[in-house]
C-alpha cells in the first residue's frame, strides 16, 4: 500500500526538522569546540608565560646571588691586601705577614674551627724551605700543636715556651699555651695567657680570631665559676663576630644566663640568637629552659619542637655529648631528661 501525498508531507517534514536539528547541532558542537580549544590555547599560553617569567626570576636570582658570592670573594681578598699592606707600611716584613696568617690559621685549628683550605695554607708554608730553619717561630707554634693534640702536654708547653722566646708579638702562641695548661688544669695560668693573646690581637687593625679569642676565654671563666666574666667575654666575642661562630658564642652566653638563675635575660638573649637564623646549635634546646623556667608555655612547647626537627634533620652525637656535659652537675642538670 502506497503511503498518501499527506504521510509524504509528514515524513518530509520531519526529516527537514531533523536535518535542520543536526545542522544547528553541529553548529553548536563547532561553536565550543572553537570556545574550547581558544580558552584551552589562552590558558596554555599563561602557564607558559608564568613558567617562563618564574625561570626569568630564578635565572636573576642565581645571577644576583653569584655576584654576591664574588662580592663578598673581593671583599675577602681586599681586608688580606689591607692588613698585609698595614703590616708592611710597619715595616713588618713579608715573611711575617706570613707568619702572622698561618698563626692565625693555627689559631683556628687548635679551636677545631679551620677549613680544609685554610689547613693547606699550613701545608703549603711547611713545604717553604724556610720552614725547617730553627729560627722560624712557628716551627715550634706547629710541634706544639701537634704534640698537644698527641697529649703530650710538657713537651707541647717546651715548644710553645721556644715559639714566644723567638717572637713574642704574635697572638696565637699565647692562646696554644693556654690551651695546654688548661689541658693540665691549671686554669689561672690559662686564663693570663689567654688574655695576652687577646691583648696583641686586639691592637691589630684587623683580626680573623679576636671573637674566638673570647669565646675561648669565656669558657675558662666557667671552669673557674666566675660566670660574670664568662657572660662578659661572650658577649665581647658575639659583638665581633659573624654568622655561624656569632650564633655559637651567644649560644654560650644563654648557657651562663641559665647558668647564673637570670631566666629573663637567658630567654631574651635566645631571642637574639634565633632572630641570626642560623640552623643547628643548641638554641633551641636552650630556649625551651629559658621559657619553662619563665613559665611561657607556648614558647617552651614551640622551641621544644624545633629542638626535635633540627636533631632529628642532623643528627649530631657530639652535639647531645657536650650539651649533656655542660648540664650536668649544674642548677640545669634536670633537663637532661629532655634530651
Amino acid at each position: 500500500m502506497k503511503p498518501i501525498e499527506s504521510e509524504k508531507t509528514t515524513v518530509k517534514s520531519i526529516d527537514d526538522l531533523y536535518e535542520r536539528m543536526n545542522s544547528k547541532s553541529k553548529q553548536h558542537f563547532r561553536f565550543e569546540t572553537v570556545i574550547f580549544i581558544t580558552v584551552l590555547v589562552m590558558l596554555i599560553t599563561l602557564f607558559g608565560l608564568a613558567i617562563s617569567n618564574l625561570t626569568s626570576q630564578l635565572s636573576e636570582q642565581i645571577v644576583q646571588n653569584t655576584k654576591l658570592v664574588n662580592r663578598l670573594d673581593t671583599i675577602e681578598a681586599e681586608m688580606k691586601a689591607i692588613r698585609k699592606s698595614i703590616y708592611e707600611k710597619s715595616g713588618i716584613s713579608v715573611k711575617e705577614v706570613q707568619q702572622q696568617l698561618v698563626s692565625d690559621v693555627i689559631a683556628k685549628k687548635v679551636n677545631r674551627r679551620a677549613s680544609p683550605e685554610q689547613l693547606k695554607v699550613i701545608e703549603t708554608y711547611q713545604k717553604d724551605k724556610n720552614y725547617s730553619d730553627l729560627k722560624d717561630n712557628i716551627y715550634y707554634l706547629a710541634k706544639a700543636v701537634d704534640l698537644s693534640a698527641k697529649n703530650q702536654l710538657p713537651e707541647a708547653l717546651k715548644m710553645v715556651d721556644d715559639s714566644i722566646r723567638l717572637k713574642d708579638n704574635i697572638s696565637t702562641p699565647y692562646s696554644v699555651k693556654s690551651e695546654i695548661l688548661a689541658k693540665q688544669n691549671k686554669l689561672m695560668q690559662a686564663t693570663e695567657a689567654q688574655t695576652k693573646a687577646i691583648n696583641i690581637e686586639s691592637k691589630l687593625p684587623f683580626s680573623e680570631v679576636l671573637a674566638n679569642y673570647y669565646n675561648t676565654r669565656g669558657f675558662l671563666y666557667i671552669k673557674q665559676n666566675k660566670l660574670n666574666h664568662a657572660l662578659a667575654d661572650f658577649h665581647k666575642g658575639s659583638d665581633i663576630a659573624i654568622g655561624d661562630e656569632k650564633s655559637f658564642i651567644l649560644e654560650n652566653a644563654v648557657l651562663v644566663a641559665l647558668y647564673q638563675g637570670e631566666w629573663q635575660n637567658a630567654f631574651s638573649l635566645s631571642t637574639q640568637l634565633i632572630d641570626l637564623n642560623v640552623d643547628g646549635g643548641w638554641k633551641w634546646f636552650l630556649r625551651a629552659i629559658a621559657a619553662d623556667k619563665i613559665k611561657n608555655k607556648s614558647a617552651r612547647k614551640e622551641a621544644k619542637a624545633k629542638w626535635q626537627e633540627s636533631i632529628s634533620t642532623n643528627p649530631n652525637a657530639n652535639t647531645i655529648e657536650l650539651l649533656t656535659a655542660s648540664l650536668k652537675d649544674t642548677n640545669l642538670s634536670a633537663y637532661q631528661k629532655w634530651l
